[in-house]
């Protein structure tokens, strides 16, 4: 594997079907984007151009909220 895609490797995720899935947040840090409103506004924009394609944005964007847990 080249080394250019093992950051992307590396967060990538892997569902009970064997389908992969990834969090918008670590593409966000990969592609080094130091403030999530501004990485926001390219997904917005992503979505937009695939919904102008004629596709089901649901079928590929799916909002997600993800929790850190705090331990004392």
């Amino acid at each position: 594997m080249a080394n250019e895609f093992k950051p992307f490797e590396a967060i990538k995720h892997i569902d009970e079907n064997g389908l992969e899935y990834g969090y918008a947040r670590e593409l966000a840090m990969i592609l080094e984007y130091l403030q999530w409103r501004n990485f926001s506004k390219v997904l917005d924009r992503a979505m937009l151009a695939y919904k102008k394609g004629s596709n089901s944005i649901l079928d590929h964007f799916a909002e997600v909220s993800k929790i850190d847990r705090i331990t004392h």
